[in-house]
């Protein structure tokens, strides 16, 4: 009976792997598609995004059968809470990358210059933060999930100045406060994403510590 629950468990945590590589791609390609102003790309992002919420159903799902059939105890029971916990995150950074995308949709023309870099800078924190955050779970390395969620800060202070920019931008042209505008929600979504990914450490060093932190 507990062989096939831990089967059961390593299951999920595939499954959680999966889904939040589906939306890691999702983000990457909406960010992808904004910046070369792909509106193909922004739309296949869009319509993708079912199968995410499909996962995430599925996998809460799953959470909420073990809990029930198999009523686990301490380790066990903290690290299907933590899934239950991440995947609601790992879905919301699918849902920004069909924002950003929708963003991409109603671009009129391109991301100026200037803002190319420090929102490309931006995505590269963030993206880095998931990649090393997916590997704090799968190595039980909670001294690297703590120095994930600390990078957060720099995520936010490149969106102070990012802001800044855009707001100086859309007063010396105001022909371009409306893509402008889509600019500054981009670089907003990225933040959140950032904040998703921290939300995902802080279960992950409650799975494998049953410490509850706050690293927001």
């Amino acid at each position: 009976m507990r062989r096939k629950f831990h089967e059961q468990l390593d299951e999920l945590r595939e499954l959680i792997l999966e889904m939040t590589g589906e939306a890691n791609t999702a983000f990457e390609r909406s960010v992808d598609s904004l910046m070369k102003r792909d509106k193909e790309l922004a739309e296949a992002v869009i319509q993708h995004d079912p199968v995410i919420n499909r996962m995430s159903m599925d996998i809460q799902h799953s959470c909420t059968l073990l809990i029930a059939l198999q009523q686990p105890m301490a380790k066990d029971l903290r690290l299907i809470e933590s899934i239950f916990k991440w995947v609601i995150d790992a879905e919301r950074i699918g849902d920004l990358a069909v924002d950003i995308a929708q963003l991409t949709v109603g671009m009129r023309g391109e991301v100026p210059s200037e803002f190319r870099e420090p929102l490309h800078e931006m995505y590269q924190t963030t993206e880095h933060m998931l990649h090393d955050a997916i590997e704090a779970f799968k190595t039980q390395d909670v001294e690297l999930a703590r120095s994930v969620a600390k990078r957060d800060d720099v995520v936010d202070g490149l969106l102070h100045s990012l802001h800044e920019g855009i707001v100086q931008h859309m007063i010396e042209r105001q022909e371009r406060v409306p893509d402008d505008s889509r600019m500054l929600f981009a670089a907003w979504y990225l933040e959140r994403v950032a904040d998703h990914i921290t939300n995902i450490c802080e279960g992950v060093i409650y799975a494998l510590t049953g410490e509850l932190v706050d690293l927001n």
